[in-house]
């Protein structure tokens, strides 16, 4: 294999890493909006359960429950869109980590062929 082949293998496995290691930020940036989402909404919901409570059998009651069940609905909405969206981010590495081992098989092979060139004199 040629030495640009070489390289040309080792500048893609620079590329691959560091498309995983921005897919790993994002992950982690996708984990920490989630948690904060899920944490607002549950206390959110807590808050309106209150109102909810306080109102008692006024007739505001009934109005107020359907916003805040849409509310809570639209909160779990968000939260689980947050989690599939880092599902599918998860994929992507599983597939990315895939591609790199294959990769960097065959930059050792040609690494490999090189030297051995090298060393018979070729």
């Amino acid at each position: 294999m040629a030495k640009e082949d070489i390289s040309n293998l080792r500048r893609q496995l620079h590329k691959l890493e560091d498309k995983k290691e921005e897919l790993l930020a994002d992950i982690k940036k996708l984990h920490k909006n989630t948690d904060i989402l899920r944490s607002v909404s549950e206390e959110n919901a807590r808050f309106q359960k209150e109102m909810l409570d306080d109102l008692g059998k006024s007739k505001y009651r009934y109005v107020l429950a359907d916003s805040v069940e849409r509310s809570r609905q639209a909160g779990r909405a968000g939260v689980q869109q947050l989690e599939d969206l880092a599902e599918e981010y998860n994929t992507k590495l599983v597939k990315l980590d895939k591609e790199y081992a294959e990769l960097q098989e065959q930059y050792k092979k040609a690494r490999a062929e090189k030297d051995s060139k090298k060393e018979n004199g070729e």
